[in-house]
Formats: structure tokens, sequence, C-alpha cells
């Protein structure tokens, strides 16, 4: 029996068998296992089957092809051989005590390929096994499935199974993996071996940068930043509104009678469906509409993994998008030295620009022509939006907006035609309460509470104005500010009751024979006015009486400051609907006009494609069924970019034949290879092949895992080869990239030591120059704490990481801002004035909690100074406003500022300061939980790339002193 990866090696293996017999050798045939074979028509022979063969089932009769195959071998007493190539595909591996497969399926730690692996071999115990593969095992659980090499079970050193071996090779490390494979070497079990790596070249190109791209990665950090902050609201009113449901079961398993103002709350959050399903005609926008409720019911656990999943997947894409122009000019020199080109990378954006050609209304089948490429981060952005932040559902009588349903053909409406007011901006916020005080920026969307509840107008201002309005903090001067907010939320007389019954369909009697809308009522550019001040308007001014029960209104037409004590329970609830409705439209709106601006970059690929020359010229071995292509549009007179279908002969894996054979012939000499290609295709300087210039394999892209590395690299250094590549790694002046850097050169480490006997063999051996990116091992854990430490703690050690003054400026210009509100808000401690108000919504109650902590612990002296400053008029946030505003002029301004931040630096301000509001900024909060290095570098991704450098190079410091530790007490491993 033999298992591999794909069909497609089914030839190949066949042929080797041949090659090897010769004509008249063994006559064995090969036999295909496929769904339509009956494996009991053949006594004999090497069965091929691959692996998600073993996992199908047979429809008809409901028997396993496991089963199936089991049966030919002849059940338990097969004591023939068993060989699974590209074993690495069985990696993903769980076992229970007895040796089986336990945490089967998706999402879960034990694949199913893996599973079947180690049945087959369970219930074959007589069979012989040999385990193939380039890349068997990069951590130690992988080797789960390998239960034939000896290593545990009864009669070895580990005879509780796999786990009990597990457990000591974590807490050995990987000196116990060298001996490990080093004892398999000796018995005979293993063998090893892997190519000379004398001929190639290996170049570590670093620190690239693209200033346009790197622009757009800042701006966006700042829109990544106001969508966290949002996001922990999200996630507190899905916790709150969960316990409410809890209490509210409670009562009724009781037979209580539910609180009025309980069930108001469950009235107004559960899933009212004014968007009946029997309305809809186009199972597209069913779809559309079942992925919202499920993003609406979605736990907020789940929410915070799509969030940092998507938030590391996009800035990954920034990263590489920096580093296209260098590979360009990297292949573009290649050619002219006469050599060819190998560009890999990993992701192909296809599934990206396959949702926006159905946006523009393309259903694949036909060319879709555009202005510009597609970019995939763009795409990314907006679909995260659309998870975490679906709207509500949509109430009676409203006419929704398009981009609540991105398959509507007409076009959106642009940011500025909004009526949104100040909420139309097209850059973002920046994330946290304080610092959109700070750039003077007021939403439209910041006049609601975490409730969704209109605030009056004085919650609109800047922390410290807000606070002077009586929201529910207590003190001595409660009364007194409830006397000032009773007088702000006075009504205008003339919006009466006869008006709030047209506009709110009237009372629950009444509810039944309201006209039931759907998703497909749409606002188009047409309807939307360009008042931006309609929604400031008095009840007076707005006319509502067009607005009957059975009439629609405009979205962003809904009035959103009639009084309530005068509607009934029912309208109450009805027009809370529409003002969360439009509240949380434009939300969404602001941010989705936000990732516009930003100019996010196309995807690398299609890029590469067109630059090198186009399909013609360069030979793409992907995954992907269609690409954009640029052309000349001679009607047009300009260059049009066409989302096609990739031209070939036959299906897609066909199709890669045919351009690698394009390019082994000499007819192209560029070929982009993607992560669906990086196995199994030969693109070296065969001395068989036409095409015998040197390779030159420029990784874009690092992969996540290192058998992935090594397999891609694989493909252009081979036996049998004229010239050895020369290998190029491209790594961003990104802090973060080192990250998925990290990654790679763990792995590789791991993987030489458990399959060579050496962790070197595969690493800094063979000159791959990720070596000194590995720093997710004991050493960089301990660094990484060092640093927390330090950080935690404010402590003056900051490992001589030199800070430029103007984010020192910034740092300060936080610090004098929160100090300055607590002072306006209060006449006596301002330490008590920095505590969150009990009715603050979730982000700002966690931003005065953090504020709070630092500047009354570790920065208690730097706060001193700040507030003596602040009294004598010396207040750094002023001086950044007025030179934002144009008040002042640098030459003015910049001498105040030098002189505070002098005084700050002896006060205590320093590097460990500023990392504590940079880490808050993207979700490093102190819990008490111990930071992962994976995690750390993940969110570093998110900051300023001035503050990443700075960040990545005080970690880095940290390392080496660990390192340098280690060696000088002769306990480095």
């Amino acid at each position: 029996v033999e298992s591999s990866e794909s069909s497609g090696k089914f030839s190949t293996a066949r042929n080797d068998k041949k090659k090897i017999n010769g004509r008249k050798g063994n006559k064995r045939r090969y036999i295909k296992k496929s769904s339509s074979l009956d494996p009991t028509m053949y006594e004999e022979g090497v069965m091929f089957a691959t692996y998600s063969t073993l996992i199908g089932v047979q429809r008809t009769t409901g028997k396993t092809r496991l089963e199936q195959l089991i049966e030919w071998c002849g059940g338990t007493n097969f004591d023939g051989l068993i060989m699974f190539d590209e074993c690495h595909k069985a990696k993903t591996v769980d076992l229970d005590s007895d040796g089986n497969a336990t945490n089967v399926g998706k999402n879960n730690t034990c694949s199913q390929t893996a599973a079947k692996v180690v049945e087959l071999q369970n219930r074959l115990p007589r069979a012989r096994v040999v385990y193939c593969s380039a890349t068997a095992v990069s951590e130690p659980r992988n080797l789960g499935f390998m239960s034939r090499l000896g290593l545990w079970g009864p009669g070895t050193e580990h005879p509780s199974g796999f786990n009990q071996f597990l457990a000591g090779l974590d807490r050995l490390g990987t000196g116990a993996m060298e001996l490990h494979a080093m004892h398999l070497k000796s018995s005979g079990a293993l063998v090893a071996r892997s190519l000379s790596y004398e001929d190639c070249e290996f170049a570590l190109i670093k620190d690239i940068t693209d200033n346009k791209v790197r622009e757009v990665y800042n701006n966006a950090t700042e829109l990544w930043t106001d969508l966290h902050s949002h996001l922990l609201n999200r996630c507190s009113d899905i916790s709150k509104y969960r316990m409410l449901e809890k209490e509210m079961k409670e009562i009724e398993d009781h037979g209580g009678d539910i609180p009025e103002e309980l069930l108001f709350n469950r009235e107004l959050n559960c899933d009212s469906d004014s968007e009946g399903d029997e309305e809809l005609l186009d199972d597209a926008l069913l779809e559309q509409r079942n992925l919202r409720r499920q993003f609406r019911n979605r736990a907020s656990r789940h929410m915070k993994g799509l969030f940092w999943a998507a938030h590391q997947r996009f800035f990954r894409s920034l990263c590489i998008a920096s580093k296209v122009d260098t590979a360009i000019d990297h292949a573009k020199k290649a050619l002219e030295d006469g050599h060819c080109c190998v560009i890999g990378l990993q992701s192909t954006g296809e599934a990206r620009a396959r949702g926006a050609a159905m946006a523009a209304g393309n259903d694949g089948d036909e060319a879709l022509e555009l202005d510009g490429f597609i970019s995939a981060p763009n795409e990314d952005l907006k679909r995260i939006i659309a998870q975490i932040f679906p709207l509500p559902p949509k109430p009676k009588g409203v006419v929704a907006p398009e981009f609540f349903n991105p398959l509507k053909h007409e076009e959106l409406p642009s940011s500025a035609a909004s009526s949104e007011g100040e909420g139309s901006s097209s850059t973002s916020t920046g994330g946290r309460p304080a610092r959109r005080a700070r750039r003077a920026v007021n939403y439209s969307e910041l006049n609601i509470d975490e409730h969704g509840n209109e605030k009056s107008p004085e919650n609109t201002l800047p922390r410290a104005k807000r606070k002077t309005t009586g929201k529910a903090k207590p003190s001595k001067k409660i009364e007194k500010k409830q006397t000032k907010r009773k007088n702000s939320d006075s009504m205008d007389d003339e919006s009466d009751q006869d008006s709030i019954d047209r506009l709110l369909g009237g009372d629950s009697e009444s509810d039944d024979e309201d006209e039931e809308d759907t998703d497909d009522d749409f606002l188009s550019d047409d309807d939307e006015t360009d008042d931006d001040d309609e929604d400031d308007k008095s009840d007076g001014e707005y006319t509502i009486e067009a607005h009957t029960s059975s009439s629609k209104i405009p979205w962003h037409q809904i009035p959103t400051n009639l009084d309530e004590t005068t509607m009934t329970f029912r309208q109450r609830i009805n027009y809370k609907r529409k003002v969360n409705y439009k509240r949380s439209a434009e939300k969404v709106k602001k941010w989705l006009d936000t990732a516009d601006t930003l100019s996010l970059p196309p995807n690398p690929l299609d890029r590469l494609l067109n630059e090198l020359g186009g399909p013609d010229k360069v030979a793409e071995l992907t995954g992907r069924k269609t690409r954009q292509v640029r052309r000349y549009d001679v009607m047009e007179d300009k260059m049009k970019v066409t989302i096609e279908r990739r031209k070939g002969e036959g299906r897609l894996d066909q199709i890669n034949i045919e351009e690698k054979n394009a390019f082994q012939n000499g007819e192209k000499f560029v070929a982009i290879l993607s992560e669906a290609a990086s196995t199994g295709i030969s693109l070296h300087a065969d001395k068989r092949v036409r095409n015998q210039r040197r390779r030159v394999h420029i990784t874009l892209e690092l992969p996540w895992s290192a058998d992935k590395a090594i397999q891609q690299l694989g493909r252009t250094h081979r036996s049998n080869q004229s010239s050895g590549p020369i290998y190029k790694f491209l790594i961003s002046e990104v802090g973060g990239e080192a990250r998925f850097a990290a990654a790679v050169a763990r792995r590789l480490a791991m993987l030489g030591a458990l399959t060579q006997g050496d962790r070197r063999a595969t690493g800094s051996a063979n000159s791959l120059g990720l070596g000194s990116f590995d720093m997710d091992n004991l050493y960089g854990k301990r660094a990484l704490n060092t640093m927390t430490e330090q950080i935690r703690y404010c402590s003056r050690n900051c490992n001589s990481v030199d800070v430029p003054d103007k984010l020192y400026a910034d740092g300060l210009g936080v610090i004098d801002s929160l100090l300055a509100t607590a002072l306006e808000d209060t006449e006596d401690s301002w330490q008590e004035a920095l505590k969150p108000y009990d009715d603050d919504c979730e982000s700002e109650s966690t931003w005065g909690e953090f504020a709070y902590h630092l500047l009354t612990g570790p920065c208690k002296r730097l706060a001193d100074n700040r507030v003596a400053a602040i009294r004598d008029g010396r207040n750094v946030a002023r001086y950044l406003e007025s030179l934002a505003n144009g008040s002042e002029t640098p030459e003015s301004v910049k001498p105040k500022i030098t002189d505070e931040l002098s005084a700050a630096k002896e006060a205590g301000i320093n590097l460990n300061v500023l990392a504590n509001i940079w880490l808050f900024d993207v979700g490093v909060i102190d819990n008490g939980t111990t930071l992962r290095v994976p995690k750390f570098l993940n969110r570093a991704l998110g900051m300023n790339l001035d503050k990443q450098a700075i960040m990545t190079e005080y970690f880095l410091k940290c390392l080496e002193q660990e390192v340098y530790g280690a060696r000088s007490a002769g306990m480095y491993d």
C-alpha cells in the first residue's frame, strides 16, 4: 500500500517502479484506489491511495475507503508494506493513552488524515511501515503518528505511550531530540539525507522599506486601534446581554414576573425579523443575511479570535507589499545577468478578489474589467468589519444603506455625500477615548453610550468637559450636575405624540399590520441628502409627518433626539431600534470609508505577474482559478485590469504542469509559485531540460512552518542540476515581521534535530540566514519576561534604546491630556478624578483604569511634575493642539515642548513609560498572564512603524543579555 498527498503522484510512482524493475522485472501492477474501483478485482499489486481517499466513505454502502483497503489487504494478518509518502500531511495528531487518535475534526487538535493514518497502522499491526518525507516533523508533537519507531509503548522507556514520551522531550529540550534521532540512525530505523548546499548562494536582504506603504501602514494602525476599542465595547455588550438573559430565565423558571426594563432590553436586542426569509428570491442575498445573523450571535471569545487573526493577516500582507518593488528589481537584475527567476510566496489573494468581483456583479463566468487592481488587504479589512460589527436587525420602515449588503450592484455612497456630519472624516480616530478627545475628532456615533442610548450634547465634548455633565460617578457635586443635565436634555415642544406615532408606527396593537421590510430596500446615491447637519436639527425643524407607519425612512434620516418619556413601551422599543440601527450604520460606514481612503496596495501576486511581463512571459504555478491582468484598452485609451480565468488545456493541476514545462523549456524565464505548488514540482536547472540558466530564488513571503519553507526552497535545489540556485530572503523593516521569521527559524532547528540529530542541519549550517531570528525559545521567553517587568514598573533601565523626541512629545501629550482632564473635573484629588465612571463603556473604563494605575503608581513622581506644569499653563497636549490647528508656528512651539521634555525626563519619563501606552493600544494589557513571544510579535504588528522598530530593538537587546548570561554561566543550549 502506498499513500501520498495527491493523485498526481500516481503516474510518477508507477514510472519510478518501471525504471527500478526494468522491462523484465516484477510485473505487479500499480492500482489506483478510487471511488469507482472495486479492490477485489486485484489479488495483488501496489494499491495507491491519496490521504483524502482514506477519509472518504462510499455513499451506497456506507463503508469507509479505509475499511475497503484493510479488507483488500486481508485484515490483521497482512504483513506487507505500507508506504506513507509525504507523511508530514499526518503531522497534526493528538493521541489518547491507548494510542488512538482523539479530538479529531476541524478546529481540533487532530486532523482526519492523521486519525486515518494512525488507525490504519493500529488495525494492521503486522505490516511493515515506511514514513517518507523531506520534512517529516518540525515539532516533537508531530511524531505522534510514527508509532512503529519504537520510541514509546510497552517495553520502552515510555510505557504509558506517546504523551509520556512527549513530556520527556519537552522537559529535556532540543538536545534530547538530537539524541533520539542519533539513536534511530544507529539502529537503522532512520535514514536522513540532504543535498549539499555547496553550490548555492544565500543573501538575506533586510530592512526593506517603501515610503508609500509605510505611510499607509501607519494610517492603518490607527484604524485598527479604533476597531479594537469598539471590539471591547461590543464584547462587553454581548456579555451583559447574556447575563440579562440568564437572569430573566431564572425569574421565569421560578414563575416570577420579569421587570419591564429587562423585557425592554430583551425586545431591543432580540433578532427581530423584519428581514423575513420568505421575501427573498436571491440565494446570495439569503446567504448574506444568514451570515449577518450568525455574526450577531457569535460569542465574544470567537470575535476576538477572528479580530486578531484578521489583524495579523492584514499587516502581514502590508509587509509583503512593502517588498514587492525590491523583488521586482532583483528579478529584473537576474534576467539582465542571464539568470532566470523563481519568486515564492504563500497566499494569492484570490478569495478576496472573487468577493470584490461578486460585489461588482460578476459571477466569475465572464471576464470583468476594472480601473485598477483589487486590494486583498482592503477586502480583508472590510470583511472583518462586517463580521465583527454586523448591523442590528433592520427595523421596519427603514431603508437600509447600500453597504449593508455587498452583493448589491449600486455604487456605495461616497464619504463626501454622507450625512454623518463630522462622522464622515476620512481618517482614523485612533482607538482610545482620550486620544479621540486629544485629536479633537467628534464622530456622530460617539453621541451614544454602550447601551445605544443617546448622550446629552455635553457628552460629546472631550473627556474633561464630559465629566462635568453629571454621569453616574458618585460625588458630592451630583445634585448640581443633574440640574445642569436636565436643562441640556430639554426637548422642543413641537414634537407631539401624533408625530411620534407616525414615525414609530403606533402602539404594539397595530404592529402586526405594519408592512414587513427586507434588506432589498436600499438607499441609493440619489436618495441621500447632502445636508451634513440634518442629524443636529431639533424636532421642530425636522419634518416627520411624512413618515407614516407604512412609509419608508432612509437610515440616515432617523431622528435621534425625540422625547422617550411620552412614548409607550412598544414605541420606545421601535424608536431605540431605529436609533441603534442608525448609529451602527454610521460607525460601519465611517470605517469602510476610512478603509477606502487608505489606498491599500494591490495583490502582490498580480503586481509581480504584470510588472514582469504578464502571463506571456511569467509562469504562474498557484492554486487560483482566476487572475488580474492589466492590458491597454484601445477604445478608452487607457490601461484596464481584467479579471479572467487562467488559460490552459486541462484542469487546474494540469495548467500548473503546462506552466512548469514552459519555464523548464525556456519559453518563460520567470516563475511565481505559491503554497499550492510548493510540493511535487521541479524547477531546478536539471541537466535534462532546455532551460539551463541559473535559478535566482526570491522568497517574498516566508511560510508559517519550517516544512513548507524547506519544501518551497526544494523546488529549485534538487539532484542532477547543472548549477545551484541563488537564494534571496527579503525581510522588511517592519519589526513585527520577525514573528514569521522566528517561527520558521525555530522549526528549522527542530527539523534538523528531529530528523538528522543536528539542529544546525537545516538552519545556519546551510547558511539560510534565519538563525538570528530564532526568538521563540527559552531565552526569548526569559527576555520577554524581563522586558515586560521593566515596562510594568517603569524601570529606569531601558537597555540603552534611543527614542526620538517626537515620540516622547506624543507620549507626554497623552499624559498631559489625561491629567488636564482630571484637574478640570475636580477641585480636590486629581487621582480620584482619573478613575472611570460607573456608566463608562468598556473601552473608556479600561483606559481609565489603566491611566489611574499608571499615573498613581510607578509614574506618580512624573504625574506630580506634570500636574504642577499644567497648573502653571505648561500643557504639552495644548502645545501639540495649537501646532495642529495652526494657531502657533513650529518655531514658537518647539522650544516650549523641548523644555517640558527635559523636565519630564528628569521626573522619570522614559521608554518604559511610553511602552506602557503603546502596548495598551495594541491590546496588551497586564492581566496577570504571561505574555508569549508569538503574541507579543503579533501585537507589535499593529504599532506605528517607528514604535514597532523601538520595541523590537528593546526585545532583541534583552534577548542578547539573556544569551550572554547563559554563555557566561556555561548553561547555553
